[in-house]
């Protein structure tokens, strides 16, 4: 008898042992298969989004990073700070699921609502540019977000509700918005005119800045200092409220105009400001830097704007 109880506590030891194991499994193969992306981000070349915030798409051009975004009656291109993307990019690469679901439990990627996603993301690469990396998430009522990916077809994944408010971003967060893109130390001449108001131009000489125009201040010595803090303040300059669609203006000669002269560039950086209809205290400015229109108001800049030395 003692030897029947001995073997039975062996056999019930060992089914013990054997359950811990089979469920010890059960969750490595769970959470074993949880890494988010295997492929490096080295090489992007273009992003694609789709979400709530809108559509665009980022592009990696010669001359840096470039938004495009599709609208309803005009399409815009507009410059893009490459910190910005990169920064975007690393968010991806490094998300961590809380696990992920092998086999989908509930049937398939649409049974989570992948099939119509809140967000998604198409990634292309300069190496590869067939083979992009497709990266779809959604959300439930509970806030639980779940993600899919094109290298991983076979695999749900679950994150928390932060990973879309931090994905889904609109093409603003993306855009450099400076009016200007300027050296100070290299500017040669400054310019400002209105059509029906004073206007100036003053030039860089070896003894400071003078006059060029008007006539009656022609050679005259422009206040060096505060010119100098006034070129300063239009390299800060950036736009309040960028316009993804035309607004309609109430001329088409503008109010103000500003022109800065680099001893490098033979071009002018120009910004023309416009009124807008019914609206007396805002301004739509169009930049030849900042390709995207955008609106001031009267007490933002106007009164830095036409100042005068």
């Amino acid at each position: 008898m003692k030897r029947f109880f001995i073997a039975v506590t062996i056999v019930l030891f060992a089914g013990l042992v054997g359950a811990g194991l089979w469920y010890t499994s059960l969750n490595t193969v769970e959470f074993s298969d949880s890494r988010w992306l295997s492929r490096s981000f080295d090489d992007v070349r273009a992003i694609s989004v789709q979400g709530r915030q809108g559509a665009y798409t980022l592009r990696l051009t010669d001359g840096g990073w470039k938004a495009q975004v599709p609208g309803t009656s005009w399409n815009i291109n507009a410059r893009v700070i490459s910190e910005n993307v990169v920064e975007y990019l690393s968010r991806i690469e490094t998300l961590s699921p809380y696990r992920s679901i092998g086999g989908f439990d509930k049937g398939g990627p649409e049974e989570y609502g992948l099939d119509v996603p809140d967000f998604k993301i198409v990634i292309r690469f300069d190496a590869k540019p067939d083979e992009p990396v497709v990266i779809k998430l959604t959300s439930d009522s509970a806030g639980t977000a779940f993600g899919w990916n094109s290298d991983s077809p076979g695999l749900v994944y679950e994150f928390g509700s932060a990973v879309l408010t931090g994905l889904d971003q609109p093409v603003t967060n993306f855009l450099d918005t400076r009016v200007f893109d300027i050296d100070q130390d290299a500017i040669c001449k400054v310019q400002l005119v209105q059509p029906f108001g004073s206007s100036w131009l003053v030039e860089k000489r070896k003894e400071g800045y003078f006059f060029t125009l008007p006539g009656y201040l022609k050679d005259k010595p422009a206040s060096d200092s505060e010119l100098k803090l006034y070129i300063h303040s239009l390299a800060l300059l950036k736009a309040g409220s960028l316009l993804l669609e035309p607004v309609s203006t109430d001329k088409r000669v503008p109010s103000l105009t500003l022109r800065v002269w680099d001893d490098l560039k033979g071009e002018p950086a120009t910004v023309d400001f416009y009124t807008v209809k019914d609206k007396p205290d805002v301004y739509l400015g169009k930049s030849t830097w900042l390709t995207v229109p955008f609106i001031f108001g009267r007490s933002e800049c106007w009164p830095a704007c036409k100042k005068r030395f």
